[in-house]
Order: C-alpha cells, then structure tokens, then sequence
C-alpha cells in the first residue's frame, strides 16, 4: 500500500492597503511516491484529482448544454464527475458513488478517497498520514 503523507502550511499576505489587515491562507501538499502534489484544499475531489492525475489519467473540463462536469480518462475507461453544493457523484459505463465532498473527520475524509480510488479508478488503497 502506497503512503501519501499530507502537510499544510498557513500563508499570510498583506491586504494591500493600509485598511486592510493581513489575510491567512492555508495551503496542502501531499508527498506521494516521492513527489509532492498540490492539493486545492483538504476534500474528496482535491485527493481524488491529484492521485489519479499522478496515477496517469487525464483530466478535462467539458460543458454541454445543460449540464458541465469534469472527465477523467485512462485509455478507454472514462469517469465523469459532477460536482453539486457539496456533493460529488463519480459516474462510470457501468457504476456511479455519490457522497459528500466535506468531511470534518479525516478518517472518514481519506476513507471516502479510498472507496472512491478503489472502485472507480481501479487504483489501490492509499495509507494517508496528516
């Protein structure tokens, strides 16, 4: 089992004015087969977009008519994610898991990465350490 070791720093920048005060900015990155990946903020989405990218597949943003949601491709199996308030549902030909994106517990944050990796992208479990 892989080992994805999770860290986060806090950023202060100046407001840019004299009225302004400064403004915290929190900022994860994630060690993962010895290269560090970016992560967008600490939920579903952002672990399940940095490992499967890093695991080969592609990412594309595609709009229709009606509808906009992110496709991931890996030679010809294909996962469509659409996002809503908070909820994510992964779609494949053949299977679909919706859950939450927001977790205040990391156990179950990194538990619903997993559940989503190993059952739609075919990707092993990852052992996350924050």
């Amino acid at each position: 089992m892989k080992t994805a070791t999770i860290t986060s720093t806090m950023d202060l920048t100046q407001g840019g004015c004299n009225a302004c005060g400064p403004v915290e900015s929190l900022l994860y990155s994630m060690e993962l087969d010895q290269q560090t990946l970016a992560l967008e903020e600490l939920r579903v989405s952002s672990l399940v977009m940095a490992i499967v990218l890093h695991e080969g597949w592609s990412q594309a943003f595609k709009v229709e008519m009606i509808d906009e949601y992110m496709l991931y491709k890996k030679g010809d199996k294909e996962i469509k994610l659409v996002e809503d308030y908070n909820q994510l549902t992964y779609i494949s030909s053949t299977d679909s898991i919706t859950l939450a994106d927001n977790y205040s517990d990391q156990a179950e944050l990194f538990s619903q990465t997993n559940r989503v990796l190993t059952e739609m992208f075919e990707v092993a479990a990852i052992n996350f350490i924050a």
